[in-house]
C-alpha cells in the first residue's frame, strides 16, 4: 500500500495526511455499511425481507429456551399439581362419544385431537400455523405469528367426514380434511367463534383493525377494532360481511359504544370484545327464539345481544346477570345458558366460574354450576361450556389446561388436563364432547386410509 512509508523511513507530512485520510476512507467505509445494516436491518424487518424474519424467530425460539431453561413459564403454560392426563370418577356417568380437544401440545405446537374416556388418542390433526399457513399476506407484520405455537385457536367445527373448520384466533379461517390436509384458507382477521347453520355456511366473527380516525365511528380513537359478522360459504366463499359497531348504532345502542369512566366518551383498542356468535337451529324447539335468530355476546360491555335472522331488529338486550361472559348456548326456545367468567379479581378459593341459565320469557336466572373450594374452577378468560344429553355438562378451564365433566348435580365425573412436563400444564383452546350421532368412531380407518 503505497501510502505508508516504509518500514525504518522517517513519515513526511504527506504520508501523514495519506495515512489519516485513508483511515478516514475506511471508517467511513465501515459506518456506512453500519447505517446501511441498521436501514437494512430497519426496512426489512418492517417488510419481512430476506433474512430478517429467520433471523427473529431463531432469535425469539433461542429466548424462548433460555427462559424454559431458568424455568420461566410461556403465556399458555401454567403451574400444575395434576400427574395424569385423565381422571374417571364416575365410569357410568360419562356422556357417550369421543371428546374433541384442540390444545398447545409439549412440542408447542397447536394440534387437535379425538380422545376416548381414557385419553387414548384415536385421531389427531397437526395445526401448526407456519405449515398450514406459510404466506399469511393478508396480516401487517405486526399481526403476522412469530414463533410457536404462533397463535391460538378459538371456534371449530368438526363435520361427520372428519373435516376441521377452525379459526386461527386473529389470523384467519382454515378447513383441513381429516388427514390435516388444507382443503380451503379465508384470509381474515376472524376470530374466536365459528358456528355452522341448518343451511351448511358458517357464521364466524371478524375483525378490521384501524389505524387511522375513521368518522363514522366519532369519539373511537385509532388503533381501534371494528368487530364484524361474517357468513362464510360451506367452500370458504365469504358471502356477507357486518359492523357489530355500525348495526349497534342503527339499533339504539350507542350507550354500549362507550365503555369508560370519569365522563369521557373516546375509547381505543379492542372496544367492545365480540367472543361468540350462534343462530338459533331448527332441531331445538322454538319460543321466544325463531329459528335463524342471531345470538351475539360482547364480552367487554357484558352484554348479549338478540337480533332477527336479519339483524335489523333487536329482540333481546342481556344484561347483569353475568361478568366477562363466554360462549352463550341455547338450551330451547326460551332458555339460554351462559360461560360466566365472573371475573371479580379474587384470588383462589373464592374466585368462581359460573354456568347459568337465563330465562328469556323473565328474566330469571338458575345457577347450573359454580366452582367451590372442594371442586376449583375459575379461568378469568376464554372457556367454554357444553349441555350433555345426559344432563351433565362439559366445562374447559382454558387458562390452566383442564376439561372437567359434571353429572346434574355439579359433581365430577371425568377430567382431562393437557400435561406437558412435570409440573406444567398448557392451555386447552376448545373441548366438546362429540357424539356418536355426529362423529361415528367406528369410520375413522375407512376415512383416514388415504393419510400418510
Amino acid at each position: 500500500m503505497e501510502f505508508l512509508p516504509r518500514l525504518g523511513a522517517p513519515m513526511t507530512g504527506q504520508s501523514r495526511s495519506r495515512k489519516i485520510w485513508a483511515m478516514v476512507e475506511v471508517g467511513a467505509f465501515l459506518f456506512g455499511l453500519f447505517v446501511l445494516g441498521l436501514l437494512y436491518g430497519g426496512y426489512g424487518s418492517h417488510n419481512r425481507w430476506f433474512p430478517m424474519p429467520q433471523i427473529e424467530h431463531r432469535f425469539r425460539e433461542l429466548g424462548k429456551m433460555w427462559d424454559r431453561a431458568r424455568g420461566k413459564l410461556d403465556t399458555y403454560e401454567s403451574e400444575t399439581g395434576e400427574t395424569q392426563r385423565v381422571r374417571v370418577f364416575q365410569p357410568s356417568a360419562i356422556a357417550p362419544g369421543l371428546t374433541l380437544v384442540v390444545e398447545v401440545n409439549s412440542a408447542h405446537k397447536l394440534s387437535a385431537a379425538l380422545i376416548d374416556a381414557a385419553g387414548r388418542r384415536r385421531h389427531r390433526w397437526e395445526l401448526d400455523w407456519f405449515k398450514i399457513w406459510p404466506n399469511p399476506n393478508h396480516l401487517s407484520s405486526d399481526w403476522r405469528p412469530k414463533s410457536l405455537p404462533g397463535t391460538d385457536i378459538q371456534g371449530y367445527y368438526l363435520a361427520p367426514n372428519g373435516d376441521l373448520t377452525f379459526n386461527y384466533n386473529y389470523s384467519g379461517l382454515v378447513q383441513v380434511d381429516v388427514c390435516g390436509k388444507v382443503k380451503w384458507r379465508l384470509p381474515y382477521r376472524t376470530h374466536h367463534s365459528v358456528w355452522r347453520d341448518d343451511q351448511g355456511a358458517f357464521w364466524v366473527l371478524g375483525l378490521r383493525y384501524h389505524e387511522r380516525h375513521d368518522p363514522t365511528f366519532p369519539n373511537y380513537q385509532p388503533p381501534f377494532h371494528e368487530d364484524m359478522i361474517l357468513k362464510v360459504s360451506a367452500e370458504g366463499a365469504l358471502l356477507s360481511q357486518t359492523s357489530i359497531p355500525a348495526l349497534m348504532r342503527t339499533l339504539g345502542l350507542q350507550g354500549l359504544m362507550y365503555p369508560t369512566s370519569g365522563g369521557k366518551t373516546e375509547v381505543h383498542g379492542d372496544v367492545l370484545h365480540a367472543n361468540d356468535l350462534k343462530i338459533f337451529p331448527r332441531g331445538l324447539a322454538p319460543g321466544f327464539l325463531q329459528p335463524g335468530d342471531v345470538m351475539i355476546s360482547l364480552r367487554d360491555v357484558n352484554a348479549i345481544l338478540i337480533l332477527t335472522p336479519d339483524l335489523k331488529r333487536l329482540k333481546r338486550l342481556i344484561i347483569g346477570p353475568f361478568l366477562r361472559q363466554h360462549d352463550p348456548d341455547f338450551v330451547d326456545g326460551d332458555t339460554i345458558s351462559i360461560f360466566d367468567n365472573n371475573n371479580i379479581g379474587l384470588a383462589r378459593p373464592r374466585a368462581s366460574t359460573r354456568v347459568i341459565d337465563y330465562s328469556l320469557t323473565d328474566g330469571a336466572t338458575r345457577v347450573r354450576f359454580a366452582g367451590s373450594p372442594s371442586l376449583p374452577f375459575y379461568t378469568s378468560e376464554m372457556g367454554e361450556h357444553q349441555l350433555l344429553p345426559n344432563g351433565g355438562m362439559l366445562l374447559l378451564e382454558q387458562e390452566r389446561g383442564r376439561v372437567l365433566e359434571v353429572d346434574r348435580l355439579g359433581r365430577p365425573v371425568w377430567q382431562y388436563t393437557n400435561v406437558i412436563r412435570p409440573g406444567v400444564a398448557a392451555s386447552v383452546d376448545g373441548a366438546r364432547r362429540v357424539a356418536p350421532s355426529d362423529f361415528d368412531q367406528s369410520r375413522l380407518p375407512e376415512l383416514t386410509r388415504a393419510c400418510s
